[in-house]
């Protein structure tokens, strides 16, 4: 929601928190339809729904079961089972890698045995990258995105983003990256709380 608020370019998406609405929500939709857990990591708790059918268990079990929110999001068929992950810390890119899912799996995550390697961004895929972690108010941000016929949208951003993938895919050390970063911010943080204050002017 702040995404599109925003004009940041993403997937259709609703979000349902009761199995009740979920016939209004499916009629916003062409299937097979996505549909995330609000707290799943590593491809867990992302389903693909063919009809309407295998839609409401899904949404049901994640509702009920897992006691949170699901997400129905649309299916774009021309990513081909590819995205980008492009980690974003403070106002830079720090690595990037193209996720490929594996045969007989939509999902490119690389712990659901997903394919990685270094990928080269477009200038329009570098800006909503960076600007997607500023609106959500995130210095380290996982940012997904699909390369659909109408430029970049963005899937998913992560707020806890894994490191092994994308430190392999890129060869980029990403954890050291992350501690230097920590490191810069406190010194600056502590530097600023040495400044003396100025002083108050004495009014007549």
């Amino acid at each position: 929601q702040m995404l599109d608020h925003f004009g940041i370019p993403v997937p259709k998406t609703v979000v349902v928190e009761d199995p009740s609405l979920l016939e209004e929500a499916a009629a916003e939709f062409k299937f097979p339809v996505i549909v995330k857990s609000i707290y799943g990591t590593h491809g867990r708790g992302v389903f693909l729904a063919e009809s309407r059918r295998s839609l409401a268990p899904i949404v049901e079990y994640l509702t009920v079961k897992e006691r949170g929110p699901a997400s129905v999001q649309e299916y774009i068929k021309e990513a081909k089972g590819k995205d980008l992950r492009v980690f974003v810390l403070g106002n830079s890119i720090c690595a990037t890698m193209e996720r490929v899912a594996k045969s007989g799996e939509f999902r490119a995550n690389f712990h659901k045995g997903g394919t990685v390697q270094v990928a080269d961004l477009s200038v329009e895929e570098r800006k909503v990258s960076k600007r997607a972690a500023k609106v959500l108010g995130l210095d380290i941000a996982g940012v997904d995105i699909l390369r659909t016929k109408t430029g970049p949208k963005i899937i998913e951003v992560n707020s806890n983003p894994g490191l092994e993938g994308i430190s392999k895919a890129s060869g980029v050390d990403v954890a050291a990256k992350i501690v230097d970063f920590a490191e810069k911010r406190v010194k600056r943080y502590g530097e600023k709380r040495k400044r003396p204050l100025p002083k108050k002017k004495m009014h007549e």
